[in-house]
């Protein structure tokens, strides 16, 4: 499993198009074979910023919804707006309550 957080920066006069485009952008993220999560959110008193937590199956369906994302047609308006983004992945396995309060795999 790869997660992902992105912090998104756009201009603050861009907020209301970029609140309009957020839906779409999540709706075709959401639309690749192995993405189990992608949501986005306005920071809150941070003007510009709009964060993003991602949840990947593996490395290849990140890297082929990378591959198309960045040129989609889809998203013109989105990569309009965008003027910056930073991203650190992090590698995960899956763990139950039970393992989270005991430390030990059930």
């Amino acid at each position: 499993m790869i997660v992902a957080q992105l912090e998104y920066s756009y201009h603050p006069a861009d907020e209301e198009q970029m609140r309009s485009l957020v839906p779409a952008v999540e709706a075709f993220a959401r639309g690749f074979d192995g993405c189990d999560s992608f949501q986005l959110s306005f920071a809150v008193d941070r003007p510009g910023i709009l964060l993003g937590a991602e949840v990947w199956r593996d490395a290849p369906a990140l890297n082929a919804h990378v591959a198309i994302a960045h040129d989609a047609a889809e998203l013109a308006p989105w990569h309009t707006l965008v003027t910056g983004m930073s991203m650190t992945l992090f590698t995960a396995t899956q763990l139950t309550l039970a393992e989270l309060r005991t430390g030990v795999p059930v």
